[in-house]
This record gives C-alpha cells, structure tokens and sequence, in this order.
C-alpha cells in the first residue's frame, strides 16, 4: 500500500503469532519510521482473551473460536486433525483508536476467514463517524448477510458479484443476497455509491512506486 499505492500510514492487526512475526520483518524491511504500524491482536466486539483456530496445513491463517464453534480449521479437518489454537488478545476497533491515538482510517480491508461481521461491531463509531472506504472479504452466508446489513445501516452502498440464474452478475447488494454468493469473494463498500458501482479490475501488471519515475 505505500510502496505502489502511496498511502500515507498504514495500520495492520494480526493475531497469529507466526503471520504477526512475518509482518513485523515486512515493516522492518520499510523502516520504521511511523508510517506502517503493527498490532498482534485480533479485532472483536468484545476486548479480553480469545481462542484463535490456526490453519497451519494449507494456508498459515486463523480464525476466531467463536466462528468455527470449536471446530477445527477446514483443512485440518480434511486430514482428520483437531483444533490447533492459539490464546490471543481480542479488542474492538473504536477501542484501539482512541487508547493508541490512531488516524481516523480512509480505506479498511477486512479478511478475517468469517469474523468481518464481528469486527464491524467493533468498529462501528469508527466507521459512522469516518465513512472510510472499505473492501471485504466474505467466506460463508452468514458472514455477508451480517456485513451487508450492517453496512447498508450506516449508509453505506455495497457492490459484489452475485449468482444470478446463469450467469454472475455485479451489482449493489442488499442482505438478501448472501443467499447468492459464492463461497468466498470481496465486495467494495463506500457512502458514495458512484466510487464502487465499477467492477474493480485486478492489477495486471505491477504500477511503478508512488513518488518515484
């Protein structure tokens, strides 16, 4: 994001003690000169201590107990391991703001293997208050419905492709629609609907570094 896209700052949580370890020696690889800093907590509705379901066959990611219900990750599951679990610190968002100071956020992503809806809880003063763009990833019906519904409560306009009878189409969705998507896939999120009502385009090529010929 500051490399190619030219951000100003960039905030990053991650509970996951491996991945927070790998992103750490990323910022480092930056400077440390304020622009990137780095949380090792997973964002909640909720501050206290959590357990985090860890993926360590396929992909090295992790998910909240609470959204698994106990259940190990899919990928253990499928080599008929159990739960791998890691204790975390859990603390919503608005929290985080205002105890660490944190700029007011321009753009959020959100890929949290189907807690956005719970992380949204969390920052939701933040995000009424500071109408960021955001761009989430959404992993099952129950997550979408969530995001989209309390989403479109604050105001906001949220495009995504959706299954329609033969076709995917791309448009603004409503909670309804998470009955329609597919299994995994990000929608754009914005107040101003005209920012978001464009398909975004994947990078094809690599834009040269922000500030530099």
């Amino acid at each position: 994001m500051i490399q190619w896209f030219g951000a100003g700052k960039v905030i990053a949580f991650e509970p996951m003690g491996e991945n927070f370890e790998l992103l750490r020696r990323n910022r480092d690889l930056l400077g440390r000169d304020g622009r990137i800093r780095i949380f090792e907590v997973a964002l909640g509705d909720v501050e206290g201590r959590g357990e985090l379901q860890v993926d360590d066959v396929v992909s090295g990611t992790a998910v909240l107990d609470r959204v698994t219900g106990g259940k190990p990750s899919e990928a253990r599951m499928q080599r008929g391991l159990g739960p791998k679990t890691e204790t975390v610190n859990i603390v919503p968002l608005d929290v985080l703001i205002e105890r660490e100071e944190l700029p007011p956020p321009d753009f959020v992503k959100i890929d949290t293997e189907g807690a956005a809806g719970i992380v949204l809880q969390g920052g939701v003063q933040t995000i009424d208050r500071h109408a960021p763009r955001l761009v989430v990833s959404l992993h099952n019906t129950e997550e979408a419905g969530s995001v989209v519904e309390q989403l479109n409560g604050l105001g906001y306009a949220c495009f995504g492709p959706v299954n329609e009878v033969a076709s995917e189409a791309y448009r603004r969705l409503d909670a309804a629609d998470a009955r329609s998507i597919n299994r995994k896939y990000d929608i754009v999120c914005s107040r101003v609907a005209e920012q978001v009502n464009q398909r975004v385009k994947p990078l094809r090529t690599v834009p040269p570094p922000a500030g530099r010929d």
